[in-house]
């Protein structure tokens, strides 16, 4: 759990990230429909595919922003669990793209600091189908050594 002093921001995930942030979306079908999409595509691709589907969880589901009706809203569980980088993101202080998985792997998470980039999507539907198409290109990664890929 954090401290006082990392109420707005904390580099790390706690128990305020997922009780604030994930868990009142994983009551939602959808939400968890999402989730379910990361979890095999990581399992078949090999280490460089693994980074990538790392930054479109954290460019997503942990930092991600939607577009509603015209308006824009956090998604991300972590940018909703962290009050300051709500307000960096809100005062306008972070460029916007829209979520693109092939701009997206190309980014780096930002850990220790606020995101210096995030993406929007539309809707959950055109998440979905855009992680959907990049998962599904991810083919089974069989390596050559075992011992080397451990």
């Amino acid at each position: 759990m954090r401290s006082w002093d990392e109420l707005d921001f904390t580099p790390e995930p706690d128990m305020f990230n997922d009780i604030f942030g994930y868990l009142p979306f994983m009551v939602l079908p959808e939400y968890t429909a999402l989730q379910e999409l990361f979890a095999p595509a990581f399992l078949r691709a090999d280490p460089d595919q693994r980074e990538n589907i790392k930054r479109l969880a954290w460019f997503s589901t942990e930092f991600g922003l939607i577009r509603e009706n015209g308006d824009l809203k956090l998604f991300g569980a972590g940018l909703i669990s962290s009050a300051g980088e709500m307000e960096h993101v809100l005062a306008g202080n972070v460029p916007l793209q829209p979520f693109e998985a092939d701009t997206i792997v190309n980014f780096d998470k930002a850990i220790w600091s606020y995101n210096h980039q995030l993406f929007v999507f539309d809707s959950l539907e055109e998440l979905k189908a855009k992680l959907k198409d990049y998962f599904d290109s991810i083919q089974l990664f069989r390596p050559r050594n075992l011992m080397a890929f451990l």
